[in-house]
């Protein structure tokens, strides 16, 4: 989904398109490879302010959930390759440039904070709130946005194929939370880099299932793909990826991208059925639900490219090889169509 588009100069919109135009004003695709003029940058900043001034919050039966959260410890016991120079120097510029002054809360989440990093592969994947005072101005929010693009400069460094800025939300939120934003459920295992605390998160039924549009969406931009031969998503440099493959093509980061879109399926589906689960147990349990062997067999393919990445990529490569295009096979994106297509309609008949 291309959220820039999200912006139209409307002072109103939902919380949920709100989420989407937050995101992608911080993520690193905007940030660091589809720069705009200075004006444009501005301009969203404000609509930003504007709608964030004006959102409307559901006023639902809400399910309050707590997650408990524990100051990062320099001297806990983690893999060394985890807690490295490179990273210590990421959390130590966070800790200075952007936390105390912009964030309510700050969770690393994801693999370094359960332990299972893999070298090149895992992204730095983050669970962060905005505080109500960092949207006082406009300028407020162009600061920060200065910082993290050199924030994001150093997380490249260890991360070369990360393909998403922190994933924000704002106190609003919590205090509205849409089934379709993160689960708490994956935020269990968590380093936080400003304070030992408990996070409330008042979660709401919402009918519209979020994590079903998202496979949906992505379905859309698959079949699209199908048909005019490029797939418009996580474009970097205005580069998109060909279909079929063409080795040598410079879009590896796209086609990593979309290998982490697929390896999030299961945490998507449970999430769909109301069954949200941390995404390191989430594969277990897609598979015992998911009686389909096409399906289990190409999400597994996917987490051996995950545990052997170093074996399908030349270090500061962005080239498409021949190893990695074969073992996904000529047929790789139809094959990623007939996938979602049959986890969708599994999604309908849980739920209907």
């Amino acid at each position: 989904m291309h959220y820039k588009s999200l912006f139209n100069n409307n002072n109103n919109c939902s919380q949920e398109i709100f989420n989407k135009k937050l995101n992608w004003f911080f993520d690193i695709k905007y940030c660091l490879f589809d720069e705009e003029s200075k004006n444009k940058i501005i301009k969203k900043a404000k609509e930003l302010i504007k709608n964030y001034k004006n959102l409307k919050l559901t006023k639902k039966n809400k399910n309050k959930i707590i997650i408990f959260s524990k100051k990062i410890n320099k001297k806990q016991k983690l893999k060394k390759k985890i807690f490295n120079i490179q990273l210590l120097k990421i959390i130590k510029k966070f800790q200075e440039k952007a936390t105390s002054k912009y964030f309510k809360h700050f969770l690393i989440q994801g693999s370094f904070s359960s332990n299972d990093y893999i070298e090149d592969w895992s992204d730095f994947d983050s669970f962060v709130v905005l505080k109500n005072s960092t949207f006082d101005n406009f300028k407020k929010l162009l600061e920060l946005r200065s910082k993290l693009k050199k924030i994001y400069k150093e997380i490249l460094k260890i991360c070369p194929y990360q393909h998403h800025g922190l994933i924000i939300y704002t106190e609003k939120d919590l205090l509205s939370y849409l089934s379709g934003f993160l689960p708490p459920a994956a935020l269990k295992k968590n380093l936080n880099l400003i304070q030992s605390e408990k996070i409330i998160f008042n979660l709401i039924n919402f009918k519209k299932n979020i994590s079903k549009k998202i496979l949906i969406d992505r379905l859309k931009y698959i079949k699209l793909g199908l048909k005019n031969g490029k797939y418009n998503h996580h474009v970097f440099n205005k580069t998109q990826l060909t279909i079929p493959f063409i080795i040598g093509e410079k879009t590896l980061h796209q086609l990593f991208c979309h290998i982490g879109f697929m390896l999030n399926i299961p945490i998507l589906f449970l999430d769909a059925i109301n069954k949200s689960q941390h995404k390191k147990k989430s594969y277990r349990i897609f598979y015992k639900r998911i009686k389909d062997s096409q399906i289990n067999k190409f999400i597994k393919k996917h987490e051996y490219i995950r545990k052997n990445w170093k074996n399908f990529y030349k270090r500061k490569s962005y080239k498409l090889n021949n190893k990695i295009v074969k073992f996904l096979g000529p047929n790789y994106f139809r094959d990623c169509k007939s996938v979602i297509e049959k986890i969708i309609k599994i999604i309908n008949l849980s739920t209907n």
